[in-house]
């Protein structure tokens, strides 16, 4: 979904879905989730948006955290990517 005029290109339904197709997240299953405190640069200033924190068990017996913002407006997700927070 895009919201070009609140200045967002994309959004998501779920963090997964916005990360690159090589990564096969759709082979994850998600372990748990944490909000960890306001975005500190969200696309735009209206609303509060929140950095969340996803932990997901990869088939290869791997763990990866993804973090993700989540627009206050439409609980979708934007700029998932893999997490520099350690697990």
């Amino acid at each position: 979904m895009d919201h070009p005029d609140r200045g967002i290109g994309e959004l998501w339904d779920e963090p997964l879905e916005g990360l690159p197709e090589e990564y096969e997240a759709w082979s994850w299953d998600e372990e748990s989730r944490e909000r960890n405190g306001r975005t500190k640069e969200p696309p735009h200033p209206k609303g509060k948006w929140w950095r969340w924190y996803f932990v997901y068990h990869k088939p290869c017996c791997e763990r990866i955290k993804i973090s993700a913002d989540q627009d206050p407006e439409t609980g979708g997700w934007f700029n998932p990517h893999p997490s520099s927070e350690p697990l």
